[in-house]
């Protein structure tokens, strides 16, 4: 989700632009911690496209049932 990684990279910013180390540590690990919460959030917060869940399982179990390599388009 791209929302994390921007908020995530704005923080890193912010704190990199004022000099701040918040409870002693660097930027990286504020944005770090920042885009993997946002993203867990997120994703718990929506749902996935039910028809495209199901293309995924169904392509994802034929391939691995034959042991060959399923070719789709990702669009």
């Amino acid at each position: 989700m791209i929302i994390s990684v921007i908020a995530a990279g704005t923080l890193v910013l912010v704190l990199e632009y004022t000099q701040t180390a918040l409870l002693g540590q660097g930027s990286g690990v504020w944005g770090l911690t920042a885009a993997v919460v946002l993203y867990v959030g997120i994703s718990l917060l929506t749902r996935a496209p039910r028809a495209r869940a199901e293309e995924f399982i169904a392509c994802s179990n034929s391939s691995t049932r034959s042991g060959d390599r399923a070719e789709t388009s990702l669009t």
